[in-house]
Protein backbone atom coordinates (compact mmCIF):
# COMPACT_ATOMS: atom_id res chain seq x y z
CA UNK A 1 0.00 0.00 0.00
CA UNK A 2 1.51 3.36 -1.01
CA UNK A 3 1.25 6.59 1.77
CA UNK A 4 -1.86 7.51 3.70
CA UNK A 5 -3.85 9.54 2.28
CA UNK A 6 -2.47 12.49 4.41
CA UNK A 7 0.64 11.54 2.21
CA UNK A 8 -0.93 11.68 -0.81
CA UNK A 9 -2.77 15.18 -0.74
CA UNK A 10 -0.83 18.53 -2.54
CA UNK A 11 0.93 20.18 -0.33
CA UNK A 12 0.42 23.58 -1.55
CA UNK A 13 0.13 25.57 1.47
CA UNK A 14 2.08 24.43 4.13
CA UNK A 15 1.54 24.99 8.49
CA UNK A 16 2.08 28.75 9.56
CA UNK A 17 3.23 27.42 13.23
CA UNK A 18 4.98 24.17 12.02
CA UNK A 19 8.86 25.49 13.35
CA UNK A 20 9.32 26.18 16.57
CA UNK A 21 9.59 29.91 16.87
CA UNK A 22 13.61 30.09 18.68
CA UNK A 23 15.00 27.01 16.69
CA UNK A 24 17.97 26.89 13.81
CA UNK A 25 17.30 24.53 11.20
CA UNK A 26 19.57 23.51 8.78
CA UNK A 27 18.34 22.66 5.27
CA UNK A 28 17.99 19.15 5.75
CA UNK A 29 16.02 19.91 8.60
CA UNK A 30 13.40 21.91 6.73
CA UNK A 31 13.16 19.38 3.98
CA UNK A 32 12.10 16.93 6.69
CA UNK A 33 10.23 18.85 8.40
CA UNK A 34 7.83 20.08 5.41
CA UNK A 35 8.32 17.00 3.90
CA UNK A 36 9.48 18.64 0.53
CA UNK A 37 12.38 18.01 -1.81
CA UNK A 38 15.65 20.38 -1.90
CA UNK A 39 14.31 22.14 -4.97
CA UNK A 40 11.27 23.47 -3.40
CA UNK A 41 13.52 24.90 -0.67
CA UNK A 42 15.63 26.15 -2.58
CA UNK A 43 12.65 28.14 -4.69
CA UNK A 44 11.44 29.25 -1.27
CA UNK A 45 14.77 31.08 -1.05
CA UNK A 46 14.34 33.16 -4.04
CA UNK A 47 10.74 34.18 -3.39
CA UNK A 48 11.70 35.58 -0.07
CA UNK A 49 12.72 32.66 3.09
CA UNK A 50 15.37 34.40 4.76
CA UNK A 51 18.71 32.11 5.22
CA UNK A 52 21.26 32.76 7.43
CA UNK A 53 24.82 31.95 6.99
CA UNK A 54 27.18 30.55 9.79
CA UNK A 55 30.13 29.17 9.11
CA UNK A 56 29.51 28.59 5.55
CA UNK A 57 26.56 26.44 5.98
CA UNK A 58 22.76 27.94 5.69
CA UNK A 59 20.48 28.13 9.08
CA UNK A 60 16.92 29.22 8.70
CA UNK A 61 15.19 30.80 11.98
CA UNK A 62 12.23 29.01 12.96
CA UNK A 63 10.39 32.53 13.47
CA UNK A 64 11.29 33.57 9.61
CA UNK A 65 10.05 29.98 8.60
CA UNK A 66 6.99 30.57 9.96
CA UNK A 67 6.60 34.21 8.47
CA UNK A 68 7.21 33.57 5.25
CA UNK A 69 4.07 30.50 5.16
CA UNK A 70 2.19 32.70 6.81
CA UNK A 71 2.95 35.43 4.25
CA UNK A 72 2.11 32.98 1.60
CA UNK A 73 -1.07 31.75 3.28
CA UNK A 74 -2.29 35.31 2.97
CA UNK A 75 -1.05 36.30 -0.35
CA UNK A 76 -3.01 32.90 -1.64
CA UNK A 77 -6.18 34.62 0.28
CA UNK A 78 -6.13 37.65 -2.03
CA UNK A 79 -7.93 37.30 -5.23
CA UNK A 80 -5.80 38.84 -8.28
CA UNK A 81 -7.05 42.29 -8.97
CA UNK A 82 -8.26 43.08 -12.87
CA UNK A 83 -4.92 44.11 -13.43
CA UNK A 84 -3.32 41.03 -12.00
CA UNK A 85 -2.87 37.54 -13.17
CA UNK A 86 -2.06 34.38 -11.47
CA UNK A 87 1.25 32.88 -13.05
CA UNK A 88 0.46 28.66 -12.42
CA UNK A 89 4.29 28.59 -13.11
CA UNK A 90 5.86 30.05 -10.41
CA UNK A 91 2.67 30.80 -8.26
CA UNK A 92 3.04 34.15 -8.15
CA UNK A 93 0.74 37.23 -9.64
CA UNK A 94 1.93 39.40 -12.33
CA UNK A 95 1.07 42.78 -12.77
CA UNK A 96 -0.19 43.36 -16.42
CA UNK A 97 1.16 47.31 -15.64
CA UNK A 98 4.96 46.43 -15.26
CA UNK A 99 5.06 42.95 -17.97
CA UNK A 100 4.20 43.11 -21.97
CA UNK A 101 1.05 41.52 -23.12
CA UNK A 102 -0.09 40.21 -25.82
CA UNK A 103 -4.13 41.04 -26.86
CA UNK A 104 -6.83 38.62 -28.55
CA UNK A 105 -10.60 39.33 -29.07
CA UNK A 106 -11.97 36.06 -28.31
CA UNK A 107 -15.42 35.32 -29.78
CA UNK A 108 -17.73 36.24 -26.37
CA UNK A 109 -16.63 40.18 -27.26
CA UNK A 110 -13.97 39.90 -24.25
CA UNK A 111 -10.15 40.44 -24.25
CA UNK A 112 -7.74 37.74 -23.93
CA UNK A 113 -4.37 38.90 -22.43
CA UNK A 114 -1.50 36.56 -22.53
CA UNK A 115 1.82 37.05 -20.93
CA UNK A 116 5.29 35.44 -20.85
CA UNK A 117 6.40 34.83 -17.01
CA UNK A 118 9.28 36.99 -16.37
CA UNK A 119 10.46 34.15 -13.67
CA UNK A 120 10.25 31.19 -15.80
CA UNK A 121 9.09 31.96 -19.46
CA UNK A 122 5.78 29.91 -19.28
CA UNK A 123 2.91 31.47 -21.22
CA UNK A 124 -0.10 32.03 -19.13
CA UNK A 125 -3.23 34.17 -19.78
CA UNK A 126 -6.11 35.99 -18.70
CA UNK A 127 -9.76 37.32 -19.44
CA UNK A 128 -10.93 40.73 -19.27
CA UNK A 129 -13.41 42.96 -20.54
CA UNK A 130 -13.18 45.41 -23.00
CA UNK A 131 -13.30 48.07 -20.22
CA UNK A 132 -10.87 46.81 -18.08
CA UNK A 133 -8.60 46.35 -20.85
CA UNK A 134 -8.87 50.30 -21.64
CA UNK A 135 -8.13 51.06 -17.69
CA UNK A 136 -5.08 48.62 -17.60
CA UNK A 137 -4.14 50.90 -20.57
CA UNK A 138 -4.84 53.74 -19.06
CA UNK A 139 -2.96 52.71 -15.59
CA UNK A 140 0.33 51.63 -17.72
CA UNK A 141 0.20 55.68 -19.97
CA UNK A 142 0.13 57.29 -16.20
CA UNK A 143 2.58 54.83 -14.46
CA UNK A 144 5.82 56.09 -14.43
CA UNK A 145 7.45 53.45 -13.84
CA UNK A 146 6.60 51.94 -17.54
CA UNK A 147 7.48 54.62 -19.28
CA UNK A 148 11.58 54.90 -20.75
CA UNK A 149 13.71 57.74 -19.73
CA UNK A 150 14.71 59.66 -22.62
Amino acid sequence: MTGSRRDRRRRNLQNARLARTNWLYRPEDVVELYGICRNTLTNWVKTGLVRLEHEGRHLFRGDDLNAFHRQRREDAKRPCEFYEVHCFACKCKHSLLQVNFETQLTRFGDVRLAIECPDRGKPTAKRVTREQLERIVAMRESSPKTKTPD
